[in-house]
């Protein structure tokens, strides 16, 4: 019996939820265990070693727990020119860019500054992230979207 392979509905709107990635609050861990262990390690005198490490270790915490604390968003990318929405509401300017396995979509929300959210590879599945970049495509690239793009080094 044949199968019938599996088909991709290209116009069918985007809908992503996000979430804090554990893969990111264990990098974060780890980067302090290594800044504590270099600063053990370097040649500075036992005192002030102590005090950075306890330093190092009160700011890594509290960033990691206010990692793991953010609330899942929604993120949905309709087909055509309606506006995207993030928990809903409507967003101008989105932007999806990709750094290796990394999917960074950011947006403007009036007139304040940009926002944006990271989808590591953990909380975005290869047919999410297929998805995602579909949707990406069809989306018309603004010309300050265009000049920002090109501004970064």
């Amino acid at each position: 019996m044949h199968r019938r392979p599996p088909s991709s509905n290209v116009f069918a709107p985007c809908r992503l939820e996000w979430r804090p990635s554990r893969w990111a609050q264990g990098l974060m861990l780890a980067w302090v265990l290594l800044g504590a262990a270099s600063l053990y390690l370097s040649a500075l005198p036992p005192w002030p070693t102590l005090a950075a490490v306890v330093m190092l270790a009160g700011v890594g915490a509290v960033q990691a727990r206010r990692l793991a604390r953010q609330r899942p968003r929604i993120l949905s990318i309709p087909w055509g020119d309606a506006p995207a929405c993030v928990d809903g509401l409507p967003v101008a300017e989105l932007r999806v860019e990709w750094h290796g396995p990394l999917a960074w979509v950011s947006w403007q929300r009036g007139p304040g500054r940009r926002q944006c959210l990271m989808f590591w590879p953990d909380t975005l599945p290869p047919r999410r992230r297929r998805e995602l970049h579909l949707a990406a495509r069809q989306r018309p690239v603004t010309q300050s979207a265009r000049q920002w793009h090109h501004s970064v080094p």
